[in-house]
């Protein structure tokens, strides 16, 4: 520690400027307790004094790689968490809702049908039920899939609403994105590629944006008699079918049914399809 023009204390300060990380382990012949403490406070991780005992070395230096090693695994730990920015899950069969949801992405989550399967459904199977509430939000739903029950021309209520379905209770979306979910093509009252709500209860949309969504009627959002809600939305490139017989918007986006609230609906052609 004690030498001219640079002394061993400016050693470190050098070391530690060029590769912070670096494990120091000093070793002199001068090893007063003022020493030991000035070293350590410049961060050197290690002190033995000479003459040097094997031991000793070996120890400070099995240290020293220890704690690299746990520095290193904390290093891999953050970059882990900065990667791990987006995870896509990828159902093999629908989610039901039975019960009070809230599910909150952080803007990090997708839930995929991966082009097979209806993402979540709330099937009370009573168009009256008011209740339970599935509320979404901060998630991307995409890639669902539902065809619904067949008939003589073509499938019924149950194969609209590719991303989400709720017969019965109501359906809260905030700050969602929709993309690629396919209903049914064909059927009168199949509607909303990506949200489908029936009965007497409540579908609410807020700040959500729909694109690519197909289905028979309203490529984005149906309703059929629930009271729907739509606030802020993004609508576009969605498709209907047009093999329903149910309302559309016109190209402008403004809604040509009644009864329900729309507001700040932008590119809402083919976007949504409404009954009752």
């Amino acid at each position: 520690l004690k030498m001219p023009v640079m002394d061993g204390f400016d050693v470190i300060r050098q070391i530690k400027k060029q590769a912070p990380s670096t494990e120091v382990v000093v070793i002199t012949g001068h090893g007063d307790m003022d020493l030991v403490l000035q070293a350590l406070n410049l961060e050197a991780t290690d002190f033995i004094n000479k003459p040097i005992k094997r031991e000793a070395l070996e120890a400070a230096l099995a240290r020293a790689s220890a704690r690299l090693q746990d520095e290193d695994a904390d290093r891999e730990r953050l970059v882990l968490r900065k990667t791990e920015s987006a995870v896509v899950i990828t159902l093999a069969e629908t989610l039901h809702v039975v019960h009070d949801t809230v599910l909150d992405g952080e803007h990090r989550v997708t839930l995929s049908g991966g082009g097979a399967v209806r993402i979540l459904d709330v099937d009370t199977g009573n168009f009256e039920a008011t209740s339970p509430r599935l509320t979404v939000q901060r998630l991307t739903l995409r890639d669902g899939y539902v065809l619904g029950t067949e008939f003589e021309l073509g499938h019924d209520i149950d194969g609209g609403g590719a991303a989400i379905y709720h017969l019965g209770g109501d359906v809260h979306a905030i700050d969602c994105t929709f993309v690629d979910n396919v209903a049914s093509p064909v059927g009168p009252d199949v509607a909303g590629g990506a949200i489908y709500g029936i009965g007497v209860g409540h579908t609410v949309v807020v700040g959500c944006t729909f694109q690519n969504n197909r289905a028979s009627n309203g490529g984005a959002v149906g309703s059929l008699h629930t009271d729907l809600t739509i606030v802020n939305s993004v609508v576009a490139g969605n498709q209907d079918a047009s093999t329903g017989g149910n309302v559309h918007p016109d190209v402008s986006g403004t809604i040509v049914s009644l009864g329900h609230n729309f507001v700040g609906i932008v590119d809402g052609a083919s976007g949504f399809g409404a009954d009752g």
